[in-house]
């Protein structure tokens, strides 16, 4: 994110708006022209009168003698001496103008006592549009140096004789304060592949709110600190006939676009103009949010430190009406890798109808089955605070979606344990077990464990459901000796290893065994994921990569995405599996990938088994 204007810019707009003024158009000098407003001269026109005069004449015609050429000269005019008095600095002025631009302009489009004459087709409709749009712009960044853009509130404008009342008001699934709006026309967006905008009136916003929830702790615990939300600002007007009075009453209306992307207007539906992607930039720039998420490295050859940072997430206030996607990222990696996907899918409107996204943030170093049981455990916990009668039936069909060793972690989530986890580790039945009992459960949440039910598919990415030999004797070592497992970790294995001599098969996969260690093709762990039982009700789709033959990876690596063989990533269960022209560390940002998680996700809801096989 980065401001799209400078300062120095601003102003050289401003001192070339007051040298050279912007000309009214050919239709409204005509409309001057037609009323004794001006006369012409050859090819320019000259007002009679100033501007204000103008307008006020303009005004009073149009009240005697109401039509769709004077609506349109009033709303130009105003807004173009709005941006005068604005660049002169006369701010009072400037609000009038502009508040005086979105009324007409409102009215030429939706005023029912025009409908006989309107036509969509002329010009000046689309222009009604962009003026109605612009002038709102402009009047609200004039209310807000005034701190005055808050839901409650009601503002006062004079309008020559009239007088508009202003209440602002919140639309949508938030329905909350704001501690501040800024504008999306401001900001360039640096940190997403693509910005996603839709086309009709109102103002893009975006929406900052430090108290995302007041007692909902149950809920507020998988918020951010602080949120920055889409928001679209419109402002509804009376239609003119009722509008005679001294006194109009309007509606700024502050839209939450993704819960809805059009408003009604006089028994028609009007677009909104929307940006969702401006938001979610703003809102990954934040430094609270960063120093959560950005921590990659750290994850990886930290895990301890990173344990604190862990667990489930959300970026949009919790919908008890969506399916939950749960994304859940790879190696040396963080959900901020899933950010061009999510703000993708969420363009799509039947998307974000039916779907809200989460994201599962973990320490990498650890091995991924270590992972998969807190995962199994966060996922239980926000099912409780969310759901705890377990009656909500979209909870029941959440969707998984891994990349890379994320895909493991999620595949772990539907599967039937049995004794095989168990006994990679010992031959020994595992009631022989001596040691303390919390150590004997942690281990066991680890080894023993039923699908989760509320689970119904699986979306993995490059996964390597046969290890990787990226996982080499190389980097086995490496990761040795710079990743340090979690002291609980090591303290809990040691203590069971002390009080259980020759208990277990290989005593290193409970004290030195790291991620990496955990993704060799020779690793038991894959055994045990072979044997184990999967849940018949979930639905399994499985996205290969394989990279170009003329790149790099391409040409020094095995067939497959350069970092998992074509193999390895093949899944034998799948009910679809498509390969992607994609390295590994970006197939989940190719527009194939994306487009056929899409597809997944609006599959149709298939009946569920009660066994598992």
């Amino acid at each position: 994110m980065v401001p799209r204007w400078t300062a120095f810019e601003r102003f050289t707009e401003r001192a070339w708006l007051v040298a050279f003024p912007q000309p009214a158009s050919d239709r409204t000098n005509l409309t001057l022209e037609r009323y004794n407003l001006a006369v012409r001269d050859g090819d320019s026109v000259e007002q009679k009168h100033d501007t204000a005069e103008t307008l006020q004449r303009l005004i009073q015609s149009q009240r005697e003698e109401p039509n769709l050429d004077k609506l349109y000269g009033i709303a130009e005019l105003a807004y173009l001496d709005g941006r005068q008095q604005l660049a002169r600095g006369y701010t009072r002025e400037a609000l009038d103008r502009h508040f005086l631009a979105i009324v007409h302009a409102y009215w030429y489009l939706f005023d029912p006592a025009f409908d006989a004459e309107r036509n969509p087709y002329d010009p000046r409709f689309h222009q009604s549009c962009a003026v109605y749009n612009k002038a709102l712009e402009a009047a609200l960044r004039l209310l807000q140096d005034k701190d005055q853009l808050v839901p409650g509130l009601q503002h006062q404008i004079q309008l020559g004789q009239q007088q508009l009342q202003i209440n602002v008001v919140a639309r949508g699934g938030w329905q909350r304060q704001f501690d501040e709006l800024k504008f999306v026309t401001d900001f360039d967006v640096q940190s997403l592949a693509h910005r996603h905008q839709t086309h009709g009136l109102g103002v893009p916003m975006v929406g900052i709110c430090q108290q995302p929830e007041t007692g909902a702790e149950a809920v507020s615990q998988y918020y951010p600190s602080s949120w920055a939300l889409p928001v679209t600002a419109f402002l509804r007007v009376p239609a003119s006939s009722v509008s005679a009075s001294t006194v109009t009453s309007c509606l700024l209306e502050l839209h939450d676009p993704l819960a809805q992307a059009a408003t009604e207007v006089e028994s028609r539906s009007v677009a909104l103009t929307t940006d969702i992607s401006v938001p979610l930039a703003f809102q990954l720039d934040q430094p609270t949010f960063r120093e959560r998420t950005d921590v990659a490295t750290l994850s990886m050859v930290r895990p301890q430190e990173a344990l604190s940072r862990s667990g489930l997430f959300m970026l949009e206030p919790y919908d008890p009406g969506k399916i939950p996607v749960v994304l859940v990222h790879g190696l040396l990696s963080t959900p901020l890798t899933w950010m061009d996907m999510y703000n993708d899918l969420r363009s799509f409107r039947e998307i974000r109808d039916r779907y809200q996204f989460w994201f599962y943030l973990y320490p990498t170093g650890q091995p991924f089955w270590i992972t998969a049981a807190q995962l199994r455990q966060s996922l239980a916990d926000l099912q409780g605070n969310l759901d705890p009668a377990g009656s909500n039936e979209q909870l029941q069909k959440k969707v998984l979606i891994g990349h890379s060793m994320g895909g493991l972690i999620s595949l772990m989530q539907t599967m039937e344990s049995g004794d095989d986890f168990w006994q990679v580790l010992s031959d020994k039945p595992y009631q022989d077990l001596q040691g303390p009992e919390l150590a004997r459960q942690q281990l066991a949440a680890t080894v023993f464990f039923s699908p989760n039910r509320s689970v119904q598919r699986v979306i993995t990415l490059a996964t390597p459901f046969h290890g990787s030999r990226f996982a080499n004797d190389y980097t086995r070592w490496l990761g040795q000796r710079l990743i340090e497992l979690p002291s609980g970790l090591r303290s809990t294995a040691e203590q069971l290893i002390e009080d259980n001599p020759g208990f277990f098969r290989d005593t290193r996969l409970l004290t030195t065994s790291t991620s990496i260690d955990a993704l060799a093709p020779e690793a038991p762990i894959f055994t045990a994921l072979d044997r184990a039982g999967l849940a018949p009700w979930v639905h399994y789709h499985n996205i290969k990569g394989v990279s170009p033959a003329s790149s790099l990876v391409g040409k020094f690596s095995e067939a497959g995405d350069g970092v998992v063989g074509l193999d390895s990533s093949h899944c034998s269960f799948a009910e679809s599996e498509i390969t992607v022209q994609s390295e590994h560390v970006s197939i989940h940002r190719t527009s194939t990938t994306i487009l056929e998680v899409r597809r997944i996700l609006l599959l149709p809801d298939q009946q569920r088994m009660d066994s598992v096989r």
